[in-house]
């Protein structure tokens, strides 16, 4: 004989289940363990890190390079009752293989007027380099065989197996992509299995933002969230959309410390509208790493390689410091010899300016002693000579003229080209006293030419 108060629960699981069809097996289903991947909005698809990866996507444990065990324990508040569940996983790289991870995982969930479900995970995950798609890191890949035993109501208890499997492509930069298949399983009447897609971000070295999309019959989930990394990856602050439990939206927050090789995560949520609702929940990990290096060892390491740095670039700067002391001692050295070369052409000038001179000079006393010549006396037979006309200056226009002084120009060829009679050329210099250096014209200067008398 059944009791009221059992009478009362068949009562009230079957019309949630016939009201809240879509939703309550679904529901049931969709409470993956993992204190970080709460905290971060259960967006956890891409990132699927240490051993809580089992649960989201297989492929995320390929090329661990530590053995891990993990621990946590959850409690969730919901309209159909109180939600527990508690987790136990240890994996560990298979040195026979490398890149390659094996493991095993345990689940138990167990919710009041809900249901309970039992599962036993085997993992094994491997990386898988494509450099034939140019892909900088190797694609990661992994599957779980699942060993379920699910009991979703009173007397209905099924035993069965299941399958995830899963990818994840890091394309060596910030951006990493994940697919996953969970819950494919041999137990009918549960709404599977779980499409998963995810992506993330890595944002200024600091900051990972995630997204994941998951798909089931008749019903889709979006989650996002972010995680923050302070003191040196010393603790992580999380935040993201919480996972909806029989119908009540959350919001979930999350810190997580490292301190390798333990690492502690801790999450909770709380109802999206109304903090008063029934919903919500906590979670707590507890991750050891063995083999890794003592988490201040980060700080140590880290101080190191400021102080090489700082090293690198102070001997980066004596170095530039001496080429550019190189350089200049190289162009003091080049410009004394430019300006040795100056004053010896300079000297070459004066010397060629004092020759033109000279021979100007030799070149006007014989036209002076020419044209100054005594005469011989004429024959009494013969007729004295006529005088030789004066040249005319060409034709131009009127005087006085200017002249602009062209490179090669001296007084006697300016003489000739404004009177055509060299032999004029002390006018142009009265004229001129100021425009005439060292007996030459100075170039570009422009000359007045008085008229000839």
């Amino acid at each position: 004989m059944y009791n009221q108060a059992t009478v009362r629960r068949h009562i009230f699981f079957s019309t949630a289940l016939l009201l809240a069809s879509p939703a309550s097996p679904a529901t049931f289903n969709d409470v993956v363990p993992g204190a970080r991947a709460m905290g971060i909005g259960m967006a956890y698809t891409s990132i699927a890190e240490g051993p809580e990866g089992i649960y989201f996507n297989p492929a995320g444990l390929a090329g661990s390079d530590f053995t891990q065990v993990q621990g946590s324990a959850g409690r969730m508040i919901s309209p159909l009752g109180l939600l527990a569940y508690e987790t136990m996983a240890y994996t560990r790289p298979l040195p026979v293989i490398p890149g390659a991870t094996v493991g095993t995982a345990f689940f138990m969930l167990r919710q009041n007027d809900g249901g309970d479900k039992d599962v036993f995970f085997l993992h094994g995950s491997y990386l898988k380099p494509f450099p034939q798609i140019y892909l900088k890191r190797p694609v990661k890949f992994g599957a779980n065989l699942r060993i379920m035993d699910v009991d979703p109501g009173e007397h209905n208890k099924k035993f069965g197996l299941g399958l995830d499997v899963g990818a994840i492509m890091d394309t060596g930069g910030n951006f990493k992509a994940g697919a996953s298949i969970t819950d494919i399983d041999t137990i009918s009447g549960i709404q599977t299995p779980s499409l998963n897609l995810g992506a993330s971000y890595r944002l200024w070295r600091r900051a990972t933002l995630a997204a994941d999309m998951r798909v089931r019959p008749s019903l889709t989930q979006l989650f996002a969230g972010m995680e923050v990394d302070v003191y040196e990856q010393l603790l992580k602050l999380r935040l993201g959309k919480g996972m909806p439990l029989d119908g009540v939206s959350q919001v979930a927050f999350g810190v997580g410390a490292n301190f390798s090789p333990l690492i502690i995560d801790f999450a909770m949520g709380v109802p999206f509208s109304g903090i008063n609702r029934k919903g919500g929940g906590c979670q707590i990990g507890f991750t050891y790493k063995f083999g890794a290096p003592a988490f201040y060892g980060r700080y140590i390491g880290s101080a190191a390689r400021r102080a090489e740095d700082i090293r690198s670039d102070i001997l980066e700067l004596e170095n530039r410091k001496k080429t550019l002391e190189a350089e200049a001692a190289a162009a003091e050295a080049d410009r004394t010899s430019s300006e040795t070369m100056v004053r010896t052409l300079q000297e070459r000038m004066k010397e060629l300016q004092d020759r033109i001179r000279e021979a100007e000079f030799k070149l006007e006393r014989a036209e002076y002693d020419l044209s100054h010549a005594q005469p011989k006396p004429p024959s009494k037979f013969e007729a004295p000579p006529a005088p030789a006309p004066r040249p005319k200056p060409p034709a131009g226009p009127a005087f006085p003229r200017k002249h602009v002084v062209k490179p090669g120009d001296t007084l006697r060829s300016i003489s000739r080209e404004h009177y055509g009679d060299p032999t004029l050329w002390e006018k142009i210099f009265e004229a001129n006293p100021d425009k005439i250096d060292r007996g030459l014209p100075v170039e570009g200067a422009v000359l007045t030419i008085p008229r000839p008398q």
